[in-house]
């Protein structure tokens, strides 16, 4: 079968199987867990789940490959090896393949991973399991006119002899040179170590049999110059450019620049109804992206130099170091948000941490300055984020600043639902904008004035005092509680 054919085929049984599922959850309620019915509720309520469900397979094959086609002419090099194009394949799922963030909770969830295990679902909600990771690795290598193909591998656990776990674990295949290799876009984490699935023997003779070989190499300058290639690709094709001229990040220093990326990531979290998860996921223009790698998007457009670390038992959430003026700083994207809908945001867990005599210290608990520099970065922040959001609803939708305030939540709910807005927050900004209104009975505000006195009020004594004591619950109390939970783990 060609690959157009196969490709079809799994599309068909992808949307069979989406379709009965969601019939069956509604017929027989009873047969699935209260975590499923969660999951499955904030599928519903996404446009892009009646998309998959709604459209004829030949259309959701077209659009597939279609995207395959714009993925390749992005990040195919016609000046790097082979090789190197298989890396940047491998940059590319690491930033936009989510692993399924949402956790199963016991075998009655396993329809999560029925889900998640097509192509076709990973491409349209940017997230997967091994199954969908691997295939999708395989579709975009064959549209670059390598071949490559996929596998499974068994996964076993050593108690004091290997036991097969019964757990499949899916992987590609590619030609270079001739030889067959195994790649693992799953537990790739953008280091030497993580390019191929650490194999128990008992599977390296299954490859040895299959003629693929578990020796996949490439040096750390050659993963290097693709992840730049790859990140100078995304960000114009993501926007990132657009968001980091409008927040006016090049004229900030490193930790207001950081603190403002923060709370642009904040705004855009997927919220998840107690739902426990893998990771914490941000909505950026339509498609899931773990927060690590919008932040490390919005790093690398805007300059701010890091390296990657990924803890041994933590590898699904890179760590990020980098600098805040002579500081070595440690951010771990996994401690930065809650993505609990009664309680979202920035600063509930802790951000940015000092890395000092071997010990990790939040950056807030050093003084009292320190931590006021923070909060007023970070309250600055947020409304600077806003107001942003505010001026592209006005602008889309030809409206004056004057009718938008008159209702800004309803009217943030109904032009920009993606968006998470603090009520506290919308308030302030809210008194600032009515501020700079004219007086003259022109409601019209251009985005420029608009922006003029945000810093002013985020900043200064005219911060009102409903939003110093938020900031104090937020940056206080919690950020010392879980500070101590860290340093214990």
């Amino acid at each position: 079968m060609n690959i157009q054919g196969r490709i079809l085929d799994e599309i068909i049984e992808a949307q069979k199987d989406i379709r009965k599922l969601q019939m069956n959850i509604h017929i027989k309620p009873e047969k699935y867990s209260p975590n499923m019915h969660m999951y499955f509720e904030q599928l519903e309520n996404d446009p892009k789940f009646y998309y998959i469900i709604n459209n004829s397979p030949m259309q959701l094959f077209y659009d597939y490959e279609k995207k395959l086609e714009h993925i390749v002419e992005m990040i195919y090099n016609p000046n790097f090896s082979k090789k190197q194009n298989v890396l940047n394949v491998l940059e590319y799922m690491r930033i936009m393949a989510m692993y399924e963030n949402v956790k199963q909770r016991s075998t009655k969830d396993k329809e999560i991973m029925d889900l998640s295990r097509y192509p076709l679902f990973l491409s349209v909600f940017g997230k997967g399991f091994c199954y969908s990771q691997a295939k999708f690795t395989r579709d975009i290598l064959l549209h670059m006119g390598i071949t490559a193909g996929d596998f499974f591998v068994d996964i076993y656990k050593n108690d004091s002899r290997w036991i097969k776990t019964g757990i499949p674990h899916q992987e590609t295949s590619v030609e270079i040179d001739s030889n067959y290799f195994a790649i693992d876009s799953t537990e790739y984490d953008g280091t030497l170590d993580g390019i191929q699935f650490k194999m128990q023997p008992q599977n390296k003779q299954k490859l040895k049999a299959l003629n693929i070989r578990t020796d996949f190499s490439a040096t750390q300058e050659e993963i290097k110059e693709s992840r730049n290639f790859v990140l100078s690709k995304l960000v114009k094709d993501l926007g990132i450019d657009k968001i980091s001229k409008q927040l006016n990040l090049e004229h900030k220093k490193d930790l207001q620049k950081q603190c403002t990326i923060m709370t642009f990531v904040e705004s855009r979290l997927n919220l998840t109804k107690n739902l426990e998860t893998h990771m914490i996921s941000a909505n950026l223009n339509g498609i899931n992206i773990e927060v690590g790698k919008l932040i490390e998007l919005l790093f690398y457009q805007n300059n701010i130099k890091y390296d990657i670390e990924c803890r041994k038992n933590n590898r699904k959430n890179t760590i990020y170091n980098t600098r805040i003026g002579k500081s070595d700083i440690c951010l771990c994207p996994a401690l930065l948000y809650s993505n609990d809908i009664n309680k979202p945001g920035i600063l509930i867990r802790g951000s940015h941490f000092l890395k000092k005599d071997d010990k990790m210290i939040l950056i807030h608990s050093l003084n009292a300055e320190v931590y006021q520099t923070y909060t007023n970065f970070i309250n600055q922040g947020r409304l600077e984020v806003l107001n942003l959001a505010i001026n592209n609803i006005c602008k889309a939708n030809n409206m004056d600043i004057n009718t938008f305030i008159q209702s800004p939540m309803e009217n943030m709910k109904k032009y920009a639902p993606e968006i998470n807005v603090d009520s506290v927050i919308m308030r302030t900004l809210i008194k600032s904008i009515q501020n700079k209104l004219p007086k003259n009975g022109n409601s019209k505000l251009t985005a420029k004035s608009i922006t003029q006195g945000v810093a002013k009020v985020a900043t200064q004594s005219g911060m009102n005092n409903a939003l110093k004591e938020y900031l104090q619950i937020i940056n206080g109390k919690i950020l010392e509680k879980n500070n101590e939970e860290y340093r214990r783990e």
